[in-house]
This record gives C-alpha cells, sequence and structure tokens, in this order.
C-alpha cells in the first residue's frame, strides 16, 4: 500500500476515534428560590392624616396651615420611617 493512502487512512482513523468523545457535562445548578415574607404593618402608621382647612383668607391662617402642614408632613415622614424599619426597606426621606 502506498504511503499516501497510509497517511490518509491513518488521519481518518484517528479522526473517527476522536470525534466519538462526548463532551463533558456541566453540573446542573437547582434554580434560586427567594422567598418574600411580608410583614403586617400596625393600622396607626397607614391612617390618614388630617388635612386642616383654613377658616379665612388671611396671611394669620396661611401662617397656621403652613405650621400645621409642616408638622404633618414631620409625622408622615416618621410614619413613613417606621414602615421602613419593620419592612427592612429603610430609606431617606426624599429619596
Amino acid at each position: 500500500m502506498p504511503l499516501t493512502r497510509v497517511l490518509i487512512l491513518g488521519t481518518f482513523v484517528l479522526t473517527l476515534g476522536t470525534g466519538c468523545a462526548t463532551a463533558p457535562r456541566k453540573p446542573v445548578t437547582p434554580p434560586v428560590v427567594t422567598r418574600v415574607v411580608y410583614v403586617p404593618i400596625p393600622a396607626q402608621l397607614t391612617d390618614p392624616l388630617p388635612v386642616y382647612a383654613r377658616k379665612a383668607e388671611t396671611f394669620g391662617e396661611a401662617w397656621v396651615q403652613a405650621e400645621t402642614n409642616t408638622r404633618t408632613l414631620e409625622r408622615c415622614n416618621a410614619d413613613r420611617a417606621a414602615v421602613g424599619a419593620i419592612q427592612g426597606s429603610a430609606r431617606e426621606p426624599g429619596r
């Protein structure tokens, strides 16, 4: 048998032999399961806050309304902070 045929036949046999190898399997990783636990929020933190209604259209009443709304906003921010602390998702007010 000529040398070229032996080399071609040998290359063919080697190609067939290496082509039968199986690819390495990757390990199967289980999916990650995230469990969310909802914590009940006390009703006093979710009650509506009072809205100040002006009695007259005067600068004095506007001043009282501004002070009352500032106190209401402070209480609202405190309630939100308490809810965030209960849920574990504390945020800075205004963000």
